[in-house]
């Protein structure tokens, strides 16, 4: 669990899941050719925030969020705006 948190009830941390670089047939992409995903997980939230808890899977903008390393992990520094949904996904 991350020893990040957000001091604005207004900001979440979210990991990215891992984009995938090799295609259905095996082709490895370069990683300029690679897409972020726009599904991320909620690591932290402030004390305050109520929309997202840690844990939950976000779908977000494209280009959302403010990229951080922390302790070696590499998370997404997020808006409440940035993030269009809540999902089932797991």
């Amino acid at each position: 669990m991350a020893t990040i948190k957000p001091i604005s009830e207004d900001l979440v941390i979210a990991q990215v899941e891992e984009a995938d670089n090799k295609t259905e047939s095996g082709i490895i992409l370069p990683d300029s050719a690679v897409q972020r995903p726009q599904y991320a997980t909620v690591i932290s939230v402030s004390d305050d925030h109520a929309k997202t808890k840690p844990g939950d899977t976000i779908l977000i903008r494209k280009h959302a969020g403010t990229e951080i390393t922390h302790e070696g992990q590499d998370y997404l520094v997020l808006h409440i705006n940035e993030i269009l949904a809540i999902t089932g996904k797991a």
